[in-house]
């Protein structure tokens, strides 16, 4: 009887702690990915759409030219530290923006970044910012 407590209960339970310490939430670096898009879009003519168009290039380009990056798809995928990654995404969008800051439109657009992290459930916006006037 005390050879199936050992060989059998034991392995049990040591199992038990070692996957509750593989918990999601605990992962803190791997693979980021990260979307631009943008919502809440009130254009006043074709004048606004051409303007809508440079600031995502602008946003593109700045996030293609982040140091490592690997683009898949529509996403900018980052390996590493999770918050390494968001402050180097945070810093090219900061940079899209000041570039584009000034741009006249009557309208406004909203653009986003959202990040993905591989192996959690984490899903979060990490960069927002109205450009035009709502």
């Amino acid at each position: 009887m005390k050879k199936i407590l050992i060989f059998g209960i034991v392995p049990f339970i040591l199992s038990l702690f070692i996957f509750s310490a593989c918990d999601k939430e605990d992962v803190t670096e791997g693979k980021a990915s990260y979307s631009l898009a943008y919502k809440d879009v009130k254009s006043n003519g074709t004048e606004d759409l051409a303007v809508f168009t440079q600031i995502e290039a602008e946003f593109r380009s700045q996030l293609s030219s982040m140091t490592g990056v690997e683009i898949e798809e529509q996403f900018y995928v980052l390996h590493g530290k999770f918050t390494t990654c968001d402050l180097a995404v945070k810093k090219a969008c900061e940079r899209a923006e000041a570039e584009v800051y000034n741009m006249p439109m009557e309208g406004h657009v909203t653009f986003f970044v959202t990040a993905i992290y591989d192996k959690t459930d984490k899903k979060k916006e990490i960069y927002s910012h109205t450009f035009g006037t709502k």
